[in-house]
């Protein structure tokens, strides 16, 4: 994961240089700064290493399957917490999602 995130960030870096160095970060609150402080440590490191877990106790077919689950929770915790409005195709999508894990988890008779 860690090449990943380096051959990712390299590019990016290059791009967007001069950006990054007009960039008046004391104008950054502190609220700002600790959600990405959060998101660093719980999305992307927390998050990878249960991932890679997943995958060695269940394998990358079974794991592969939840990899579908993250929009239907965001577009959940969108409705919940900041009373987003929920379309009916969101809706679908994520019981058609859901649904597929279901029946992908399912003891085979």
């Amino acid at each position: 994961m860690f090449i990943v995130i380096l051959f990712s960030f390299l590019p990016f870096l290059i791009f967007s240089s001069n950006q990054i160095i007009s960039l008046d970060v004391s104008n950054i609150s502190s609220r700002a700064w600790l959600g990405v402080a959060f998101t660093g440590i719980f999305g992307t490191c927390v998050g990878n290493i249960l991932w890679y877990k997943g995958i060695e106790n269940l394998g990358s077919t079974k794991t592969s399957i939840y990899a579908n689950l993250p929009p239907v929770f965001g577009i959940t915790a969108s409705f919940l917490f900041l009373k987003e409005t929920l379309s009916f195709l969101q809706l679908l999508g994520g019981i058609v999602i859901i649904s597929g894990v279901i029946l992908a988890n399912r003891k085979k008779i």
